[in-house]
């Protein structure tokens, strides 16, 4: 078993030490990519599925920009058409949906509010409605709906005990103009110092992943791709020239025998014969002579080929 393990573990060493070829480079560039971007994707579903490794925070409340539709645009739809809401005339009629979470560890108590949560707006946005859509406890979904407001284009929300993990989710619909203005939340309450702002819409997850999966399938590439390209560069004798002794000594011979400037052509064949004889000397009976009856059968080779290419071009008095 030893035995075989050694013979084993020589073969390997010996491919290992072969030199590498344009379309090993080319294989392990493909193959470098492909495993980045199956890594990537195996860490976007892991952090999908598992979330932020972070110590939640003691107190701390998440806004959720769930969902947004533009309903209707009048610029875009039609001039000629004319849309009313309640009796009110809308230039674009636009759905949010937005989630208020306490994502903290600790309860967040009525008494805990100095100023309420709002919605607030840039100038152009009017808001016509907002309807509490879900929550997770039927008496905060209750308490929610009775005491929702809208006063001065500002929805305020009520001071509601929300333990942790307590969530309610609601519809507002507002009117805006052809361009679209900004939205934002604001509060004051006992230990936070600010709210937490998250959009989880479709175009947002969209954009979120694109970039995730663009900055990990480099840095993949990266870590997998530069080991490799110094590994090929080192091993490599065709590409980067390590070949040069056995190209040097089949040119020379020839500039010997036929006192002459050698074409293109023939210092392009002789490197390929150079690494011929390169890969010989590294893969064991990969010929069936010696190495140097190798290198005189290639060199023969090459001048019966210089012979030809003279032939073609000069006039040979006999």
């Amino acid at each position: 078993m030893l035995k075989k393990a050694k013979k084993w573990w020589a073969e390997v060493r010996a491919n290992i030490k072969a030199p590498a070829s344009v379309a090993n480079i080319i294989g392990a560039v493909i193959a470098t990519l492909i495993a980045s971007i199956i890594m990537s994707v195996f860490l976007q579903s892991v952090f999908d599925k598992f979330g932020s490794i972070n110590e939640i925070p003691n107190r701390q409340i998440t806004i959720y920009r769930d969902n947004e539709a533009l309903l209707f645009n009048q610029k875009i739809n039609s001039p000629d058409l004319i849309v009313t809401y309640k009796g009110e005339t809308v230039q674009a009629l636009e759905m949010l949906e937005f989630t208020i979470q306490n994502t903290g560890k600790e309860t967040i108590h009525v008494e805990d509010y100095e100023m309420p949560i709002f919605l607030y707006s840039n100038s152009g946005n009017r808001f016509l409605q907002v309807t509490i859509k879900d929550s997770n406890n039927s008496i905060l979904k209750n308490q929610v709906a009775e005491s929702i407001s809208i006063v001065d284009n500002t929805i305020f929300f009520p001071n509601v005990l929300l333990n942790s993990n307590d969530y309610y989710t609601v519809t507002i619909i507002l009117d805006r103009p052809p361009s679209p203005q900004s939205v934002g939340f604001n509060c004051r309450i006992s230990g936070i110092s600010s709210l937490k702002y998250v959009d989880r819409t479709k175009r947002a997850q969209f954009y979120q992943q694109r970039d995730f999966m663009t900055k990990t399938t480099i840095i993949m590439s990266l870590i997998i791709f530069v080991p490799l390209t110094i590994y090929l560069i080192y091993t490599n004798k065709k590409l980067f020239g390590q070949n040069r002794k056995y190209k040097k000594n089949i040119l020379g011979r020839l500039k010997l025998e036929y006192k002459t400037k050698l074409p293109k052509k023939i210092k392009v064949k002789a490197g390929e014969m150079a690494s011929l004889l390169e890969i010989a000397t590294k893969i064991p009976n990969s010929i069936e002579y010696p190495i140097k009856e190798y290198e005189e059968y290639l060199y023969n080779k090459l001048k019966s080929e210089f012979d030809n290419y003279l032939k073609d071009r000069y006039t040979i008095i006999k």
